[in-house]
């Protein structure tokens, strides 16, 4: 079930693919704007063609039933070792779909933390 603030996102349709550890979810119009950016890189030799293909075959869409669920593809489920639970986080354009395990373990680290604090003050 996807939370209230985040069904507004995927009302008609989003899109979920893999991204690092977890899952991305993007809205139509947010999708498109990452679509455009890949086709950029490629067309301007950024990536390879090899990199643009996979990104374009590990895309589903997704739409909301009427109790407020997404139904995620299994393979994409499996590539990321979900169990039963999970943790739904917003980040800016998107929503991070993580393994509540894996979730768990990434928060609070050392390193996150020092990376945070040095990205703020470079700004102050």
């Amino acid at each position: 079930m996807l939370p209230a603030d985040y069904r507004a996102l995927v009302v008609d349709k989003g899109y979920v693919m893999e991204l690092d550890d977890c899952l991305g979810l993007w809205s139509e119009e947010g999708f498109k704007e990452v679509s455009a950016e890949i086709q950029r890189q490629r067309d301007a030799q950024q990536i390879s063609i090899t990199a643009h293909r996979e990104f374009f075959a590990s895309v589903s869409d997704v739409k909301l039933d009427s109790a407020g669920r997404i139904s995620l593809p299994k393979a994409l489920l499996e590539s990321k070792g979900f169990g039963s639970q999970v943790v739904v986080a917003g980040v800016l354009s998107r929503v991070e779909i993580w393994p509540a395990e894996r979730y768990r373990a990434l928060q609070g680290t050392t390193d996150a933390k020092a990376e945070v604090a040095a990205a703020v003050r470079s700004f102050l």
